[in-house]
């Protein structure tokens, strides 16, 4: 089984910024907020801002929450190129861990 993770780091809010450049065809993946983050962060596709999209904050590892997304159990897969994140404060960041398919 292959994986991967990384940290994601919204340099300016309001700029959104690619999970990866590298197409990354995933069974399962988990997006969490870092908890020193200022605010909320936004996961999403090309279209997430500083104020729409998945909405986290660091009070939800408190509660394990996040986002977690399972097509895997589908059959199918994600390509973690086509997610973006995004913060309401300079310097917030994400993590993820993904379950990559193989082949992919």
């Amino acid at each position: 089984m292959n994986f991967t993770h990384n940290t994601v780091t919204v340099t300016t809010a309001g700029v959104r910024v690619r999970v990866t450049a590298s197409k990354t065809p995933v069974k399962w993946v988990r997006f969490k907020a870092v908890a020193v983050n200022a605010g909320a962060v936004y996961v999403g596709d090309s279209a997430v801002a500083s104020t729409t999209g998945w909405t986290m904050y660091d009070a939800d590892l408190a509660t394990g929450e996040g986002l977690i997304l399972n097509p895997g159990a589908y059959g199918g897969t994600l390509n973690l190129a086509d997610f973006y994140v995004d913060s309401a404060q300079n310097g917030d960041k994400v993590e993820y861990f993904a379950i990559v398919s193989r082949g992919g």
